[in-house]
């Protein structure tokens, strides 16, 4: 499960993860990630695992799926959990490899916000987005 918040001031979009993450977690993500970009225009992206206790997706369909995401915009994600560190390491491999920009990976959100330049941040919750 996700919920989405965006700051509107920093044009940041920040997905919090919990429980378990799973394959539809992240269709569900990528859904909305489109409707809220064809409405709002590009956004820099935060995506928070910190509160994900199990991964059930394997590596292949991670890599595979988040490439379908724009990645114009900055993209921090924030892991402190050992087993997603390595898939979404795998991840930036790939998108490396692609010639996209590499997301940064850090372990906590006050890292991110520093990544990110967010001095006092001010998220609030997407409107019409249920939570996935």
């Amino acid at each position: 499960m996700f919920t989405l918040e965006f700051d509107h001031t920093h044009n940041v979009l920040l997905t919090r993860f919990r429980g378990m993450l799973l394959a539809d977690d992240i269709r569900t993500l990528d859904q909305a990630v489109r409707l809220f970009v064809r409405d709002h225009g590009p956004v820099r992206r935060l995506l928070d695992f910190s509160d994900v206790s199990t991964v059930a997706i394997p590596e292949s369909f991670l890599g595979s799926r988040l490439t379908q995401i724009s990645l114009e915009q900055a993209h921090v994600f924030v892991v402190p959990q050992e087993e997603l560190l390595a898939l979404l390491r795998h991840y930036v491999r790939e998108q490396r490899d692609h010639r996209n920009p590499e997301p940064a990976i850090v372990p906590t959100v006050g890292d991110a916000y520093v990544v990110l330049n967010i001095d006092a941040p001010r998220f609030a919750p997407v409107p019409g987005f249920d939570g996935g």
